[in-house]
C-alpha cells in the first residue's frame, strides 16, 4: 500500500509512505457515491486507509495514521480477513469507531464481480477493537462491490446493487433498524446526493 502525503501550503508531495501489511487502495469513495471508501478520517483526526486482500497472500486491512503524524502507526493493524472470515472490499464509517465493510462470499470475484453475481454481505467491524460485529442484516441481499453508503441525519444510506434488483435502504445507527427507501427501476444506482 502506497500513500503520497502532500503539502496543501505549497501543492507539492512531500513524501510517499508505503506498507506491506495489506495490499493496493482500491475503493474510491468520492462525495457523491459509488464504492466504498479506502481513506476517512474519524473524529480524533486520525486517518484510515484500506488496501485490499491479494489472494490469501496478503489481507484485506486497515492502517492508520495518527493525527499530526505522515507515517503509519506500526502498531495498528486491523487485519479484515481474521476478523470477517474473508477479503474485505472498503470501509463505510459512520462514528464513534464503528463502520461497515463489504465480506466477500466469493473469491473469484474479489475484488472485482462480474455482471452475473453480486458476491459481498455488508459487515459491522469496530476500528478500537479490530473486530467484526457480524452481519449487517440477513434481510440485506447481496450486493456488488460498487455497494455505497452515505450518512444524513443519525442513518447509514445504503446503495444495494444486485443482478436482478437495486434499491437504497436505511440503517438507523442508534437503533440498528434497517429499511427498504426505494426501488431504481433505471439499474444501478452509482452515486446520490442529498439537497438542502
Amino acid at each position: 500500500m502506497y500513500v503520497a502525503v502532500i503539502n496543501r501550503t505549497t501543492d507539492k508531495v512531500e513524501k510517499l509512505i508505503a506498507d506491506g501489511r495489506t495490499s493496493i487502495i482500491w475503493a474510491s469513495g468520492p462525495a457523491s457515491g459509488f464504492g466504498g471508501s479506502s481513506l476517512f478520517v474519524d473524529e480524533n483526526k486520525d486517518v484510515y486507509v484500506n488496501g485490499t486482500g491479494d489472494g490469501g497472500k496478503i489481507p484485506s486491512g486497515i492502517i492508520r495514521i495518527k493525527n499530526g503524524q505522515t507515517t503509519f502507526d506500526k502498531d495498528y493493524f486491523f487485519d479484515l480477513n481474521k476478523a470477517v472470515g474473508s477479503d474485505a472490499y472498503g470501509v463505510h464509517y459512520y462514528g464513534n469507531g464503528k463502520a461497515l465493510t463489504l465480506k466477500s462470499d466469493d473469491p473469484n470475484n474479489y475484488p472485482f464481480d462480474d455482471d452475473k453475481a453480486a458476491g459481498y454481505r455488508f459487515f459491522k467491524i469496530d476500528l478500537a477493537t479490530k473486530t467484526s460485529q457480524g452481519e449487517l442484516s440477513t434481510t440485506l441481499p447481496k450486493v456488488f462491490s460498487s455497494a455505497f453508503s452515505k450518512k444524513w441525519d443519525n442513518k447509514l444510506y445504503l446503495s444495494a446493487p444486485t443482478p436482478k434488483t437495486n434499491a437504497i435502504y436505511s440503517f438507523d445507527i442508534a437503533s440498528g433498524a434497517i429499511k427498504k427507501e426505494f426501488d431504481v427501476s433505471a439499474g444501478e444506482c452509482n452515486g446520490f446526493i442529498k439537497f438542502k
